[in-house]
């Protein structure tokens, strides 16, 4: 191989290297820009959640979260007692059930 066909190839791996970097670079600019700059997130107004496990820890917090997104939210959950104290702490108008049975369904 000749001196001159060694430095074709010595350039061309050099511009493809380059791409690549370029490219790879991009790609972390924009997962970046996702991270620090928020997505409008999806509209609750009008829509129906059904939250099981709603009468404590994370289900009654997103519960309250749907209800104050504007969501109507079903409670569904055995402990009757935490199911009506989370349903108080609701606004009544963003609650449409509350199922407390203990039977299978």
């Amino acid at each position: 191989m000749s001196y001159m066909e060694k430095l074709k190839l010595m350039i061309q791996f050099v511009q493809e290297s380059v791409v690549l970097v370029v490219r790879i670079l991009w790609i972390l600019v924009q997962e970046l820009a996702k991270i620090i700059v928020p997505r409008e997130g999806k509209k609750l107004e009008g829509e129906v959640v059904l939250v099981t496990g709603s009468a404590q820890g994370i289900g009654r917090q997103l519960a309250k979260r749907c209800a104050e997104l504007g969501a109507k939210v079903v409670l569904w959950d055995i402990n009757k007692v935490s199911i009506w104290l989370i349903l108080i702490t609701i606004s009544s108008a963003s609650c449409l059930v509350c199922l407390t049975k203990q039977k299978p369904v």
